[in-house]
């Protein structure tokens, strides 16, 4: 190749980046304008539309370019948006393998907010419920945690009394490479220390492609085939996620279900489940809806 040659290639890299920066700014303006529209108060987080994004772009993609590097790209795109449309702050527990979490949170929400440490499960719960940060970063529920920080969403919101709740929204990473059924179950050993979710005062976003928490407090211990055939016996894709017994209340076990689909409490499913276990069940509470990780296998990704 001539010198000639790679001064012109080099000259149309060049007008290429410039192209890309115009983009960026013809979309942050967009931005602002759908700021403009929405008059409700506080962060705007979408991220149901966000993993509808990045499906149909890595669909465009088809592996021409690298799907890791295409997702930490418009990863960044979205918190700069964010940003723009208000602070926002995140609360990450930073306690065992807190390492972890923090490098999940930063690759998700980029660069564009800021990020708190918190030394306790319940200080991230406590700093969202009370308005400190905007978001909150723990791990995923873990089916050998005998003190589950999950079981402080296990509350109904008493707005009467400005009690609030926050809600599972997203789950951290957004991509996973390899087998995608033990994911799916969420409690795949190995993949819990290393997967996270996010938690916000807001109702979750729907996608295309969702998965949920439900939360349902027995009182006695049903075995867990007997909750399987129930769950299957209305309909609902759902496994055993965890599982946690409060001692000082022997009439509460409370059975963490991972289902398929975004459900939210007014599923009519919930009722012919409560049905069918008969005077079992003390409530069933939904804890949250996110947007099914990317399977970057499937899609060719690297």
């Amino acid at each position: 190749m001539s010198e000639t040659e790679l001064t012109d290639l080099r000259a149309e890299i060049d007008a290429i980046d410039i192209e890309l920066l115009q983009l960026l700014v013809r979309r942050n303006s967009v931005s602002d304008r759908v700021k403009l529209v929405k008059t409700d108060a506080g962060v705007k987080l979408r991220p149901g539309r966000e993993a509808e994004i990045l499906r149909r772009l890595l669909a465009r993609n088809a592996g021409r370019y690298p799907a890791r590097t295409l997702l930490r790209i418009w990863r960044e795109i979205f918190s700069a948006s964010l940003a723009n449309q208000g602070a926002f702050s995140t609360a990450v527990l930073t306690q065992d393998g807190g390492h972890i979490l923090w490098d999940l949170a930063r690759d998700h929400l980029g660069s564009g907010g800021a990020f708190n440490r918190y030394a306790t499960p319940r200080r991230v719960l406590e700093a969202v419920a009370g308005g400190e940060d905007t978001l909150g970063v723990l791990p995923a529920p873990d089916p050998q945690d005998a003190d589950p920080w999950w079981q402080h969403l296990l509350v109904h919101p008493n707005l009467a009394n400005n009690i609030k709740t926050p809600k599972i929204i997203a789950r951290l990473p957004i991509a996973k490479a390899g087998n995608m059924a033990g994911n799916r179950a969420g409690n795949r050993a190995g993949d819990i220390a290393e997967e996270a979710v996010i938690i916000a005062l807001m109702e979750p976003d729907a996608s295309a492609d969702d998965r949920a928490y439900l939360a349902i407090d027995l009182a006695n211990d049903v075995s867990a085939d007997r909750l399987s055939e129930a769950l299957d016996g209305v309909g609902i894709d759902g496994v055993l996620a965890a599982r946690w017994h409060e001692a000082a209340a022997p009439e509460r076990w409370v059975n963490l279900v991972h289902i398929g689909g975004y459900s939210g409490i007014g599923d009519a499913r919930f009722q012919a489940l409560a049905d069918r276990l008969g005077g079992q069940i003390n409530q069933i509470i939904w804890l949250g809806s996110y947007a099914e990780q990317l399977n970057l296998a499937e899609i060719g990704g690297r």
